[in-house]
């Protein structure tokens, strides 16, 4: 149970992020030509520190 818990909160976050830019509203970075690489990362960055904390805390 504590491993699907775990893989819920990882994938929840790149899903927050698409949410995000899935609305009609203006956005940071809307006309920024590097926005695809920037949102792509934040993602990624934040799931590896989620990750890399729930192995230290044994989560995994």
């Amino acid at each position: 149970m504590k491993t699907l818990t775990s893989v819920t909160i990882v994938m929840e976050v790149p899903t927050t992020v698409a949410s995000f830019y899935r609305i009609n509203a203006s956005l940071p970075l809307q006309n920024n030509p590097n926005a695809f690489v920037f949102i792509m990362n934040l993602p990624s960055n934040i799931i590896f520190c989620i990750c890399l904390f729930s192995s230290k805390e044994k989560m995994f």
